[in-house]
């Protein structure tokens, strides 16, 4: 028989566990980048509050009735009709800080580097597992001929060897060559 069923069958369940743990290090990986995101607006949030506790009440402060507001211009933002001055430009300017501020810090920290790492170790190792294992159906059975990654490297491995050696032999020749003459 062609195939070798405990092989096949060990290659398989690496593969598949290292895809079990693929799968636990980008949950661990997206729920890092979510809690991140969760604690930038929540600071975001807190901004925006005291940016609103700090501006003045302009029902408080105006003295005209409502006439003021029949003559304001309707291109005019809501909020600076309101008289609290937040423009759409510093909304997004103090948005883009906060988000900037925070994930900055958290992009740098070593918690963020480890699930990164873990999460890249293993996909890598996903594909090296899933590789040997279709590899190993595919060149125990002579009926399929195809030509499997692992043979190709070792192809060109030895091409370059070749070349190299040839190389070699080509400069003795010339050294020769010339002390000959």
């Amino acid at each position: 028989m062609y195939w070798e069923p405990q092989k096949t069958a060990a290659l398989y369940l690496k593969g598949a566990y290292s895809y079990f743990d693929l799968q636990r290090s980008w949950i661990d990986y997206y729920t890092l980048l979510y809690q991140g995101w969760e604690e930038a607006l929540s600071k975001f949030r807190v901004k925006m509050t005291e940016l609103k506790r700090n501006a003045p009440d302009p029902a408080r402060n105006y003295e005209g009735g409502t006439d003021h507001f029949a003559s304001v211009s309707l291109a005019q933002p809501a909020c600076q009709i309101a008289g609290r001055g937040l423009t759409f430009e510093n909304f997004l300017s103090i948005c883009l800080a906060t988000l900037k501020e925070h994930f900055d810090l958290l992009l740098k920290s070593d918690l963020y580097v480890e699930t990164q790492a873990k999460m890249l170790h293993s996909f890598m190792d996903t594909l090296k597992y899933l590789r040997d294992f279709w590899e190993s159906l595919l060149m125990d059975n002579p009926a399929l001929p195809f030509v499997c990654r692992t043979e190709i490297d070792t192809f060109y491995q030895r091409v370059n060897e070749l070349r190299r050696k040839i190389n070699v032999l080509e400069r003795r020749t010339r050294n020769s060559a010339t002390n000959v003459i």
